[in-house]
């Protein structure tokens, strides 16, 4: 055979691959009437399934229906419409290792986290109205920042699912607005009314910021809603600390959290032995003497309970329980919007303010100094010109 011959040949072979199986039989169906009197769908003369139909002309209807669908999923073809939501991050998160993506550990975290919020849906299920569920549900767990970036994260997973399915993209509900920057923050005044109202027992109107003394004293639910507020507060603004170190922390070490080693003075996040991604360091920190007598106080008002957020019943509080406690309490003072994510950007903003350098915040809050620079446009600018402050002194003199 020569060498045309040869090419020729290739080519009908090729052909002839890409028609459908010659002799494959395929499979008969029909519909048949059952002695319930409902039609049954049948495979190759053999009962399949009812159609839970008892007129005929609905049945045969069905089966040209069902004929299609077949011949469909034969030839690859589907709607993606109806594809899982879960499966569509799934798909994205495997994409995302595989290619070895530089954020891959940020993209698979947060698309993780959407993850029970399209449980049971498919993509054509996923709407405007259950866009503003997601967020309201994300906002109360994370932050709106982290819930956008859920979005737009899964939407180029949308993308590439349909690409993959040979599908044009459908994305069936609008991106939110990217922030214009990391505004809120946690106020002086809104801390001290935290402050007087989880050490009191008076009701804040936040409507005429009125205070109004508790005549029949505070349940232990409610005593136990304000600690949560204030400790939750008060670590938050210390360290910078993502919400999450706060389940499960103790008094002393443990399996399953972190725990604040009053006597050696520091705040283990994780626990003893643990590592954490690379983009969620959670460093232990040394606690500030005037924290470190604040912390005592607290362990010596716990009366030996190994968690320092607990339920009524001992066992130790969950994060989303704290967010629950915490955000229903800040919108009882008139403070919208609060979240543990924003007591961390509040820190982080005052170290900033009060010059302390990248490294410093970065080795205290657990981010990392690019992250620094990008995000909050952090420079190391002020700390450097507090060395020259001696010198410009002189200037004068």
């Amino acid at each position: 055979m020569n060498f045309y011959d040869k090419k020729l040949r290739e080519a009908i072979l090729e052909g002839a691959a890409k028609l459908p199986p010659l002799l494959e039989k395929q499979p008969t169906w029909s519909v048949r009437r059952r002695p319930s009197g409902y039609w049954a769908l049948c495979k190759d003369g053999e009962y399949y399934e009812t159609t839970g139909l008892n007129e005929e002309a609905q049945a045969k209807s069905f089966l040209e229906a069902w004929k299609k669908q077949q011949e469909a999923e034969l030839d690859g073809v589907v709607d993606v419409r109806r594809s899982s939501a879960t499966a569509i991050i799934e798909h994205r998160i495997k994409m995302v290792k595989k290619k070895q993506l530089r954020s891959a550990g940020v993209i698979v975290s947060t698309l993780k986290a959407l993850k029970p919020f399209v449980e049971g849906r498919q993509l054509r299920h996923l709407n405007d109205e259950w866009l503003d569920e997601a967020e309201e549900g994300m906002c109360e767990l994370y932050s709106r920042t982290y819930f956008t970036n859920a979005i737009y994260f899964f939407r180029t997973a949308i993308r590439g699912w349909c690409r993959a399915c040979s599908s044009a993209a459908i994305l069936p509900f609008e991106a939110p607005p990217r922030e214009a920057g990391r505004k809120i923050v946690l106020h002086k005044g809104q801390r001290d009314r935290v402050m007087r109202w989880s050490g009191g027992t008076e009701d804040y109107d936040a409507k005429t910021g009125k205070w109004t003394p508790i005549e029949q004293g505070l349940s232990m639910n409610e005593e136990n809603c304000r600690q949560v507020t204030y400790r939750k507060m008060h670590l938050g603004l210390t360290f910078g600390s993502r919400p999450g170190v706060y389940e499960c922390l103790g008094w002393e070490p443990n399996e399953e959290g972190g725990h604040l080693d009053l006597d050696a003075g520091i705040f283990h996040r994780v626990p003893l032995g643990a590592s954490t991604a690379s983009n969620k360091l959670s460093p232990s920190v040394p606690i500030p003497p005037q924290a470190l007598a604040e912390y005592a106080r607290w362990r010596e008002a716990d009366a030996g309970s190994p968690w320092v957020f607990r339920n009524l019943d001992g066992s130790p509080m969950h994060q989303r329980r704290q967010q629950e406690i915490f955000s229903e309490s800040m919108e009882a003072l008139g403070i919208p919007n609060m979240t543990g994510h924003i007591l961390r950007h509040t820190a982080i903003t005052m170290m900033i303010e009060m010059g302390e350098t990248a490294a410093a915040i970065s080795a205290v809050c657990g981010i990392s100094i690019a992250v620094l620079h990008r995000v909050y446009d952090h420079s190391d600018n002020r700390a450097v010109q507090r060395l020259a402050l001696g010198s410009m002194d002189r200037m004068m003199r």
